[in-house]
């Protein structure tokens, strides 16, 4: 959700909301989810970076620059990571290593936000 009018209109659908068993069947169908690359959260990416950069915020800074077009709440993100945590070790590395254990091409996403530095003005 990137506006206030898409939240409203969610809460007025999540009340007494009841799933059908096809309904639960796709939202457990791990491998549907993997196919939609998108992260997860889980974290397991972030020992895989000898930098300690906090790759979980960079892929939801990726996600809101590039998926929901929301430069500001990509820019938001990134300016809330701790120094030396951020894109600037990535900048300089290029040749990321993290693997995502879903399938997210990390090292791809974060040369999209790297060349969109300037744009984020991060």
């Amino acid at each position: 959700m990137t506006a206030y009018d898409q939240l409203e209109q969610n809460i007025t659908v999540a009340f007494d909301l009841e799933y059908s068993a096809a309904e639960k069947a796709f939202l457990g169908d791990r491998a549907l989810m993997t196919q939609a690359r998108f992260c997860q959260q889980c974290g397991q990416c972030r020992t895989d970076c000898p930098y300690g950069v906090e790759i979980p915020a960079l892929m939801r800074s990726h996600m809101y620059a590039v998926q929901y077009a929301n430069l500001d709440m990509a820019r938001s993100t990134l300016a809330c990571l701790e120094t030396g945590s951020g894109l600037a070790h990535c900048a300089s590395c290029g040749a990321c290593k993290a693997v995502c254990r879903n399938d997210v091409n990390i090292g791809a996403n974060i040369s999209r936000l790297v060349s969109s530095r300037q744009l984020l003005a991060v």
